[in-house]
């Protein structure tokens, strides 16, 4: 259950940063003039949720080989 609910917060905090991070980059130019503002919302969010679980996935990656118990 530890790992799950760390796996859980570490994803949101990435996701969050994901998005705050995609706020700097003019996705816009990338779209056609004329792109349904939906789609260019849902493409936005994709993005940001793959980027959160990779992220998410190279910092557990980090933390469990630092925080594994020797045997």
């Amino acid at each position: 259950m530890n790992r799950f609910l760390m796996r859980v917060i570490v994803y949101f905090i990435a996701f969050a940063l994901s998005l705050y991070g995609l706020g700097a980059f003019d996705y816009n130019r990338f779209l056609k003039r004329k792109a349904d503002p939906l789609k260019a919302q849902l493409l936005y969010i994709l993005i940001a949720m793959c980027m959160a679980y990779l992220i998410g996935q190279f910092f557990m990656a980090v933390m469990y080989s630092f925080y594994e118990p020797v045997i």
